[in-house]
C-alpha cells in the first residue's frame, strides 16, 4: 500500500493527496483509496478522519510528531533491526510526560526519553514481532494520555476506603491512572465482562463508584479485551467528560495494522530533534570559544593527603546560621525519616555543612565548636508512613529558609548547586508523599 517513506498525513488535504497515490498504485477506487490512506493516518475509515480533522481544526490544537523505537534481536535466527513508529499528539511530548510518569505507564515503562520527540527501548532479546507489539501498546497508551491528559499513576487512594481488597470484583490487566488534579481513575481491562455485570454493578452502589465502557478499544489487547473507566463519584475524576474525548480518537495502533518503519540495527535511528541538537553541539564544537579575564574564584580546597581532599564554596556561614540551619535541618529529618526521597537528601546536605563548617572555623578564634554535635544532634524520629499537607508545606517551607540562607552565605558555585539540588529533589519528594 504504501513505502516506509510516505509521511503520515496529518490533515484531511494530506489524507486526499496519499489516496491518489495509492488510487494510481492499486488502481483501485477513489472512495478505497481514501478508505487506505485513512487508516494509514490512523482512523477507522475516510468519514472518520474527516469528523476527527475536522474537530482537531476547530479546536485550534497544534500537531507534535513522537518517534518510538524499539531495537531487537532474535535470540534463535540471531538476526536484528530497528523499529519505529511515528505518533502524532497535541502537546509536546516532554509537556505530556515526565520521567517518572513514563517509568509508571505499564507499556511505556519499557521506553526512556532519547530526545524530546523520541522514546527508545534498547531490550534487544526477542523479534520483530515482539518489538511491534512492544510500539503498539506504547503508542496506545500515549493515544489514550495524549487525549485524556490523565497520566499514569500510583497510589492506594484510587481504591475505595484506600484499601486494595475493595478493589472491583473480575479485574484484569488493571492500570492506575490520575489527572492534574491528583484524582484518580482505575482502568480495567479484563476480557468478555459486561457492563451489566451484576457482581461489578453491586460493588459500584456500595462504594458509590462510576463504571464507564469505553468506546475506544483496550490498550491492554484491543481485539480481545475491552476497556472500563471506574472512578470514585465523590473523589474521582469525572468520566463522561474523558468517555467523550475517546470517542473521537482515531483507531488504535495494533501490530495487523502496522504502519511504522522497519530498518537495521546500526546505525541508530535519529528523530529530527536528536538531529538538530547535534548539529548545535558540533556548531558550538567548531565555533571560537571567547577568552575574557579570569574572574575571582568561587571555591577552595581543602583536606589532607591522608583524608582526601574536597571543594567547597569560598565563604563562611555565621555560627549562628549554622546553628539555625542544622535545627531545621534535623526538624524535617526527624518528622520524615521515613522517606527516603526526604531523608537521604536532608541528610547528604547536613554532612557536607558539616564539613564546611568544619573547614570554615578551622585555626580561627573559635576552633571549639564542634559542628557534628550541631549537624547530628539526637532527635526522636516520626517513623510515620504517610504525612498531611499542613506539615508538609510546613517543611517546605523550612527547607526554601534553608536554601536562601545558602545562598546569602555562599558564592555561586558548583558545590553550592548540588546542595540547592538536592533541598530542591527533598521538596519535590515531600509534594509526591502528600498525594
Amino acid at each position: 500500500m504504501h513505502s516506509h517513506h510516505d509521511v503520515i498525513p496529518t490533515t484531511i488535504g494530506g489524507i486526499k493527496g496519499l489516496a491518489k497515490k495509492i488510487k494510481k498504485q492499486q488502481s483501485v477506487s477513489l472512495s478505497t483509496a481514501r478508505g487506505l490512506a485513512s487508516q494509514f493516518a490512523g482512523f477507522q475509515n475516510y468519514d472518520h478522519a474527516v469528523k476527527v480533522l475536522e474537530a482537531r481544526s476547530n479546536s485550534g490544537s497544534t500537531s507534535y510528531k513522537v518517534f518510538i523505537t524499539f531495537y531487537w534481536v532474535d535470540d534463535k535466527t540471531l538476526e536484528s533491526g530497528r523499529e519505529t513508529l511515528e505518533v502524532i499528539i497535541n502537546t509536546p511530548l516532554r509537556k505530556l510526560l515526565t520521567p517518572h510518569q513514563l517509568a509508571l505507564g505499564s507499556a511505556l515503562s519499557w521506553f526512556k526519553f532519547s530526545g524530546s520527540d523520541h522514546i527508545v527501548c534498547r531490550y534487544v532479546t526477542g523479534g520483530q514481532d515482539m518489538a511491534r507489539k512492544k510500539i503498539c501498546h506504547a503508542s496506545r497508551q500515549l493515544q489514550f494520555i495524549n487525549a485524556t491528559h490523565l497520566k499514569p499513576g500510583q497510589g492506594y487512594g484510587v481504591y475505595p476506603e484506600n484499601s486494595p481488597t475493595n478493589i472491583i470484583p473480575r479485574k484484569d490487566h488493571s492500570s492506575i491512572w490520575q489527572d492534574d488534579q491528583g484524582r484518580y481513575v482505575f482502568m480495567d481491562e479484563p476480557y468478555h465482562v459486561g457492563i451489566d455485570d451484576p457482581d461489578r454493578l453491586a460493588w459500584a452502589k456500595k462504594f458509590n463508584q462510576s463504571i464507564e465502557l469505553s468506546p475506544w478499544p483496550s490498550i491492554y489487547y484491543p481485539e480481545q479485551a475491552d476497556m472500563f473507566l471506574v472512578s470514585s463519584n465523590g473523589t474521582g475524576v469525572p468520566l463522561k467528560p474523558i468517555i467523550q474525548k475517546l470517542e473521537n480518537l482515531s483507531y488504535p495502533d495494533t501490530v495487523e495494522n502496522w504502519r511504522g518503519e522497519s530498518g537495521p540495527y546500526r546505525p541508530v535511528f535519529m528523530s529530527p530533534d536528536e538531529i538538530m541538537k547535534l548539529d548545535e553541539k558540533k556548531a558550538l564544537a567548531i565555533a571560537p570559544k571567547k577568552i575574557g579575564p579570569r574572574g575571582q574564584r568561587k571555591t577552595i580546597s581543602n583536606g589532607s593527603i591522608y583524608t582526601g581532599y574536597s571543594v567547597r564554596p569560598k565563604g563562611k556561614m555565621s555560627l549562628a546560621d549554622h546553628s539555625k540551619v542544622a535545627q531545621i535541618l534535623l526538624k524535617v529529618l526527624a518528622d520524615c525519616s521515613s522517606r527516603d526521597g526526604v531523608a537521604n537528601r536532608i541528610d547528604y546536605v547536613r554532612g557536607k555543612l558539616d564539613g564546611w563548617g568544619f573547614w570554615e572555623y578551622r585555626g580561627t578564634e573559635e576552633p571549639s565548636t564542634n559542628f557534628s554535635e550541631m549537624y547530628y544532634a539526637h532527635k526522636e524520629h516520626s517513623y510515620r508512613r504517610t504525612i498531611d499537607l499542613k506539615s508538609a508545606n510546613s517543611h517546605i517551607h523550612d527547607i526554601n529558609v534553608v536554601k536562601d540562607q545558602l545562598k546569602r552565605s555562599y558564592p555561586e558555585c558548583a558545590p553550592l548547586n548540588k546542595l540547592i539540588t538536592k533541598l530542591d529533589l527533598a521538596i519535590s519528594s515531600l509534594q509526591r508523599w502528600t498525594k
